[in-house]
């Protein structure tokens, strides 16, 4: 016969609510991907259309690959706001009209985390890379940023 001790009954609980709890906080890693071209650069793009995956964004992410971007997809213009919560990787941003065109960049450090972020108007698409992309690419407010979304994209 197995005895149990309440005690290690108590820990294996703590345990696995501690677990659960950082699974539910982990974000989607698994996101649409297509291209983006901007002045002849080309970046690989993860694609977060919804509130889930534009609210994960890029957080917990030890690295950012060189040449890869996340675009934030939404239904509508709309004036945008980002914040650097959990996120480990320093960042620049592109707010992106509904023609694609770049209406501004702004660097995003890292601390403080809670420092937000926000579009000078209403921006449809922002477009996050590396820090120091844009101007290592020569790509600045005016310029056009091309990309297909997938067909099935479901926008939210």
């Amino acid at each position: 016969m197995v005895r149990l001790r309440p005690h290690l009954i108590a820990v294996s609980i703590v345990i696995m609510a501690i677990l659960t709890a950082d699974a539910a906080r982990t974000c989607p890693f698994e996101l649409p991907i297509t291209t983006a071209t901007v002045k002849g650069r080309e970046l690989t793009v993860e694609i977060a259309a919804t509130p889930q995956s534009r609210s994960c964004g890029l957080s917990r992410r030890s690295r950012l690959p060189e040449n890869r971007a996340m675009l934030f997809v939404y239904p509508k213009p709309q004036k945008l706001s980002f914040w650097m919560k959990e996120t480990l990787v320093p960042l620049s941003i592109a707010f992106i009209d509904d023609a694609g065109r770049i209406t501004a960049i702004l660097k995003m450090d890292l601390m403080p985390a809670t420092r937000l972020y926000s579009s000078p108007g209403k921006a449809r698409y922002a477009l996050e890379v590396n820090q120091g992309w844009f101007e290592e690419n020569g790509v600045g407010v005016g310029d056009v940023v091309e990309f297909n979304l997938p067909v099935m994209l479901n926008i939210q």
